[in-house]
């Protein structure tokens, strides 16, 4: 509990919100899990379009460069999810 004074000098006391509950092992681990399917299906969902329609060789790197951000972008997340304050 925080302790102020108001406009006549009499002390009143304001709650301090508290913060938000951290999560759960179990959650943590869900999110791992689920961005690196995400990253998997990401990649072959990729790599199976350019197969299918025989796309031309500089897509390949293509293909590289989207997997790389979106890794990158899920790595983040969970960086900044898992973070403790």
């Amino acid at each position: 509990m925080d302790m102020d004074m108001d406009r006549n000098g009499n002390e009143e006391k304001r709650s301090v919100p508290a913060s938000a509950p951290s999560l759960t092992t179990g959650q943590r681990l869900a999110l791992a899990i689920a961005s690196l399917v995400m990253v998997m299906l990401l990649t072959f969902g990729l790599v199976g379009i350019a197969a299918a329609t025989h796309a031309a060789k500089g897509v390949g790197f293509l293909i590289l460069f989207v997997v790389a951000l979106f890794t990158c972008a899920a790595v983040v997340i969970n960086i900044v999810v898992n973070r403790k304050s």
